[in-house]
């Protein structure tokens, strides 16, 4: 999905829709460029997507919504399992696990791969 800020629009704006961006760099007399920003959990912009945004005013109804926290501080809940057993059989994998980070994934990668010496 390739967006840009709209003419006229702040790019705190469309970072917030979960746009990318582009950079205008006419002042040092270049062309406009697209740009994805990877820095934030939306880079593919997937957050104003119809089906996206039907999906999660669905489950706030049905679930609430806030921030309630990760499962290593809040509790690994039966919404976390679903989820689990759906991306394992998308896989076509026997398991799946979720870990609470990207860093979190990362340290049980690493140290299931250094082993114990």
């Amino acid at each position: 999905m390739e967006a840009w800020a709209g003419q006229g629009e702040a790019a705190e704006d469309a970072t917030a829709r979960g746009r990318a961006l582009a950079c205008d760099g006419k002042a040092r007399g270049e062309a406009m460029f697209p740009v994805t920003l990877f820095s934030t959990n939306d880079y593919l912009g997937l957050s104003g997507h119809p089906d996206v945004r039907q999906a999660a005013a669905e489950a706030a109804q049905s679930y609430g919504m806030g921030p309630r926290g990760s499962p290593l501080v809040a509790g690994h809940t039966s919404l976390h399992r679903e989820l689990e057993v759906a991306l394992a059989k998308l896989k076509g994998t026997e398991e799946c696990l979720l870990f609470p980070s990207g860093f979190s994934a990362n340290m049980a990668v690493l140290t299931a791969l250094a082993g114990s010496g």
